[in-house]
């Protein structure tokens, strides 16, 4: 489950880049899913823009108008979250945006403000986040955020008074710790205008660029209609030909596979484990420093193995053979050489 779940993460999680003061921190993890651009808090302007009183139908439009009175940027990236006719509005550098994003590599990543990242409150009220570069003063009004004003350090009392006035509330509230949060896995609030917005401007050039590809692609397939048909009857001649040509080829293949098959059958009657597997159990097992085997036998589920090296524990090498599953019955006996040792035991069958 542990697996499924990593390549799961590693396919739908997003790789997120964080533009944050005069820098860009690159995504962490190794996925390969949608690339994201978190724009920080401190590249961000954020206001609310109630317009309950313009009918639905213009309320886009009137955004629209609103962002660029207020916009101090040649070309601006936006992200509007709507909520009982209030507009909460970021707004951001989006050529500066877009040169990090080349940069770095990440041309297509979909830009996100910080804020939308950051849990909303489960209640309304003041409160200050900490971000990735410093803190944003934060006031909740149903459900809505009132105000949003970013300091690159805590505020002080004067900032502090200032910030809670614009907002209705006592200048006299006292200035709450900074709360820390981790990154959602998905933005809190859709925008709707940002994307719509970017298909009016390019709808022309949109409609023109699938009109030019079309005809492309039905030029290509008259042009190559006449090729395949050539192409088609003559592979239909090399099938024949290789076919004929192949026949002795799977004969000589399946007669080795059958081979393969009654060798295996013959194998498996003897019971006993084969040399490499032996040999494996057997280097894993032998203790002592700087062994070699200069001998050996095995026949009949008797192996015996003539050990030579410093130190070697008779002891210790029955208990370690002997704790193998395939060895039982195991001896040693010290050879006429002091550095040899005999180890015989018997070989069970699988």
């Amino acid at each position: 489950m542990l697996q499924i779940k990593k390549i799961l993460e590693s396919i739908f999680l997003p790789r997120r880049y964080l533009q944050v003061k005069d820098r860009v921190i690159p995504p962490v993890s190794k996925s390969i899913g949608p690339g994201q651009w978190i724009v920080g808090r401190d590249h961000c302007l954020y206001r609310l823009f109630p317009l309950s009183d313009i009918p639905p139908a213009e309320r886009k439009s009137a955004v629209g108008v609103a962002v660029r009175q207020w916009s101090p940027f040649a070309e601006t990236g936006t992200w509007v979250v709507w909520h009982d006719g209030m507009a909460q509005v970021w707004i951001w550098d989006e050529a500066r945006r877009c040169e990090a994003a080349e940069e770095n590599r990440a041309p297509r990543a979909r830009a996100i403000p910080e804020t939308l990242l950051q849990p909303v409150p489960d209640q309304d009220g003041v409160r200050l986040v900490s971000c990735s570069h410093g803190v944003d003063g934060q006031i909740w009004r149903h459900g809505v955020l009132a105000v949003s004003h970013w300091w690159p350090l805590e505020p002080d009392s004067v900032q502090w008074a200032c910030f809670i006035v614009s907002g209705d509330h006592d200048p006299g509230m006292a200035i709450p710790d900074p709360e820390k949060y981790s990154f959602l896995a998905r933005p809190w609030g859709r925008s709707a205008f940002s994307s719509r917005t970017a298909l009016q401007l390019h709808e022309k050039r949109l409609v023109s660029f699938t009109a030019a590809v079309l005809c492309f692609m039905m030029i290509l397939q008259v042009v190559a209609l006449g090729k395949w048909q050539r192409y088609r009857n003559a592979l239909e001649e090399q099938v024949v030909d290789l076919t004929n040509e192949v026949q002795p080829v799977l004969a000589a293949r399946a007669r080795a596979l059958e081979n393969r098959r009654v060798a295996g059958e013959l194998l498996s009657l003897s019971g006993y484990p084969s040399i490499l597997e032996l040999w494996t159990v057997i280097l894993e097992r032998q203790v002592g420093k700087d062994i070699r085997m200069v001998k050996w036998h095995y026949g009949e589920g008797k192996l015996s193995l003539t050990l030579q090296g410093k130190n070697m524990d008779p002891r210790l090498n029955v208990k370690s053979f002997q704790s193998h599953p395939f060895f039982t019955g195991v001896t040693v006996e010290k050879g006429r050489n002091p550095l040899e040792l005999t180890v015989t035991m018997d070989v069970g069958r699988l």
